[in-house]
């Protein structure tokens, strides 16, 4: 009768764990990224061991082993002490990863790009956009940056503003790459998000790359 309802509660248990940290994470890829994520996927390991062990434990209590239910029970209690450590850590972290600024390097069409952010957070950030130059020989006429939502269709795209870098080191010699800025990056909230770079050469090609990013809500 005990072990029944010991199972029952174990299994209540595991489900408000799952349920409580859905609902703390914006993601469950998140478990990886963070120390409380992979505090708790330890911890998750080590109550399937006590489970383990329990069960190995009833069997020696069918038995009357009493030289292995003493190595057992000692095992189960160094387990139980484990987890007791890790949920003692876990309670002082943030089981929100941190929003690290982009580096984003892609290649198309021979063109090199590479996009760079001062933050990735909500609010007012800086943003860099290096592109090599075409292979065609053409040269690049403009580049142009939209910011859109994912799953939240109540905001329309937004148009990122772009400036030309101009640097007097490289005016004085040729230079096989042109870069723009800004630092009116704005990210209203924390969500996931899409950054489309739209590159249009001298010939009027056009070239778009996107990249998908999640910008967490840290407090």
């Amino acid at each position: 009768m005990f072990s029944r309802i010991a199972f029952v509660s174990l299994i209540l248990l595991i489900l408000s764990g799952v349920l409580y940290t859905l609902k703390l994470l914006p993601d469950i890829t998140a478990l990886f990224k963070t120390t409380w994520g992979l505090l708790l996927l330890a911890k998750i390991f080590m109550v399937m061991l006590v489970g383990g062990v329990g069960i190995l434990i009833r069997e020696h209590l069918r038995k009357n082993d009493s030289p292995g239910l003493t190595k057992f029970l000692m095992s189960d209690i160094s387990f139980m002490l484990i987890i007791v450590l890790i949920v003692g850590t876990i309670t002082h972290l943030n089981p929100v990863p941190k929003n690290e600024p982009l580096v984003w390097k892609e290649n198309k069409q021979d063109i090199e790009f590479l996009v760079k952010t001062s933050t990735l957070s909500p609010g007012k950030g800086s943003l860099w956009v290096t592109a090599s130059l075409p292979q065609d020989g053409s040269s690049i006429q403009s580049i142009d940056i939209v910011l859109s939502p994912k799953n939240k269709g109540e905001l329309a795209p937004i148009d990122v503003p772009l400036k030309v870098n101009k640097d007097e080191s490289q005016e004085k010699q040729q230079v096989q790459y042109k870069m723009y800025e800004t630092n009116n990056l704005v990210i209203p909230y924390a969500g996931r998000w899409q950054i489309a770079v739209r590159l249009v050469t001298s010939n009027l090609d056009e070239i778009v790359i996107y990249k998908d990013i999640v910008v967490y809500d840290v407090k």
